[in-house]
């Protein structure tokens, strides 16, 4: 993840870490951000993201792969993420195999 000194966000990539088992968002400045290509994909302990539905993805134009291969990832609440500008979202979930529950994606509004 990279952040300037007054804790705005212009991208997130935790870099394939694979024991990283719990995220907590908190009062992050992410309107910057553009991508989420591959953010969180690998990331195969994963099991729990907190905050995650409080995220600016406004600007994000490219979810590719977003959490892929995050095996053991139960649930995500993306709550009411609002991606008017986003053109790919192919991958998003591909082979997180326990992904049980997506919250948040009846309020999706998609345009491109």
């Amino acid at each position: 993840m990279f952040r300037d000194e007054e804790g705005n966000f212009d991208e997130i990539k935790f870099l394939c870490n694979r024991k990283i088992e719990k995220i907590e968002f908190k009062k992050c400045n992410t309107e910057a951000i553009t991508t989420l290509n591959n953010a969180f994909s690998s990331c195969e302990e994963l099991r729990e993201i907190k905050g995650l539905q409080n995220l600016n993805v406004h600007n994000v134009t490219n979810m590719y792969s977003a959490f892929s291969y995050c095996k053991k990832l139960t649930k995500v609440n993306i709550g009411t993420w609002d991606m008017p500008n986003c053109i790919d979202t192919s991958y998003m979930f591909y082979n997180c195999f326990n992904l049980t529950t997506i919250t948040g994606t009846e309020y999706w509004l998609l345009t491109n």
